[in-house]
């Protein structure tokens, strides 16, 4: 059995940057180093664990804006005392799904929609009676919801997914295999791909990446991505051509674990020099154009979150995220919003840089007053 082929990169529309003219005058004084060059226009949501998080064993969820310096920042309205996260980004960043295990008085839900522009929580009348429903991944535009759910077994996951639109649930009729565990969904930008991980009859290995049609409710083969290996946790670009996974191939991984990315036009790997280490790289999400990837790592001793430009085939520069002693972990990734609900505006004075980006049109800064009285409707935290 010979290893998946690999290809050398990827084709993407150009890029246009922006460059600086740095000039000098004086030839006694040494010429100022350069500005950091500012990081990709993509927003960046994951977990940790660091204060001021009560315990160590409990998540929140934070948000960063990569091309900002201003470091990631606890998200508002979103975390309480119990776990938050994981979480997906619709792609055009306006909205955020998560799962919490936070206690919602009259529903069973431990998933809600985020609005990253107002910081607005919602919950959608399906997932209002189905408990335990984890994973969530939303399409592009953020009008359909996937995630996993208790199946009939007792080791059974389902894949479930809501119109949020309608508020209804989409007809998944051939996805789900009694006995198996469908889990990690991910949608493509317009909703009709759905990738997901499977230990059913389906499954080449012990856990393999399946692609499913929704409007044509069938299977779309992936030639070469599957082993007899784990493949897990898969995400779609918005065109659904690519799909990043991780991958326990001893045939292909340094470490235990490694991040791949499947081209579904050539139907094979692309060509990752410097994502992988000796140590385990996994919950890979790829940008929505195909362009970033981001996952974590364990090469720092820890758990940590990694940006990688496909393209240019190198690690890409993150400050304000991760931290020496605490875990960040389970990242998503989306363009940025033109509104960002901000946590200055929870406080009586703005810092410079967000007064600045809210001024921009980039980071609106929340009203206390309704924050506050948002913070007390939800009750108690526990």
């Amino acid at each position: 059995m010979t290893p998946p082929s690999r290809t050398s990169g990827i084709t993407l529309p150009a890029l246009s940057f922006a460059l600086a003219a740095i000039t000098g005058c004086g030839v006694e004084s040494p010429a100022a180093p350069p500005p950091a060059a500012p990081g990709p226009a993509l927003m960046l949501t994951y977990t940790s664990n660091q204060p001021p998080n009560p315990a160590a064993s409990v998540t929140d969820l934070y948000l960063k804006v990569l091309s900002s310096s201003e470091p990631g920042f606890l998200i508002p309205n979103v975390n309480t005392t119990a776990n938050e996260g994981p979480a997906g980004l619709s792609g055009d960043g306006r909205k955020l799904a998560f799962y919490t295990d936070r206690f919602y008085i009259g529903s069973l839900a431990t998933i809600a929609i985020y609005d990253v522009g107002t910081g607005a929580l919602h919950i959608p009348g399906p997932l209002k009676i189905v408990p335990n429903t984890q994973n969530p991944a939303l399409s592009y535009d953020g009008r359909f919801l996937a995630y996993q759910a208790q199946g009939a077994g007792p080791f059974d996951q389902d894949i479930q997914m809501i119109d949020l639109a309608a508020d209804t649930l989409v007809a998944l009729n051939s996805i789900n295999e009694y006995g198996a565990a469908d889990f990690d969904p991910s949608l493509s930008g317009d909703g009709k791909l759905l990738a997901f991980a499977s230990n059913g009859s389906r499954a080449v290995g012990s856990f393999d990446v399946l692609l499913y049609s929704v409007p044509g409710d069938s299977f779309v083969a992936t030639p070469n991505l599957d082993t007899v290996f784990n493949e897990l946790s898969p995400s779609l670009s918005r065109d659904g051509r690519y799909i990043a996974f991780q991958t326990g191939d001893p045939r292909l991984t340094k470490g235990l674990v490694d991040v791949e990315v499947y081209d579904r036009q050539t139907e094979s790997l692309l060509d990752l020099p410097g994502a992988n280490t000796e140590l385990a790289e996994f919950q890979p999400v790829i940008s929505p154009d195909g362009r970033y990837l981001a996952y974590s790592t364990e090469s720092q001793g820890g758990r940590d979150i990694r940006i990688y430009d496909i393209q240019e085939k190198h690690l890409v520069t993150l400050t304000g995220v991760n931290s020496p002693t605490y875990f960040e972990e389970l990242p998503s990734i989306s363009e940025v919003p033109p509104v960002i609900y901000h946590p200055a505006g929870l406080t009586t004075t703005t810092s410079a840089s967000a007064a600045r980006a809210a001024a921009a049109g980039g980071m609106a800064p929340a009203p206390a007053r309704g924050a506050a009285a948002f913070m007390g409707a939800k009750g108690a935290k526990r």
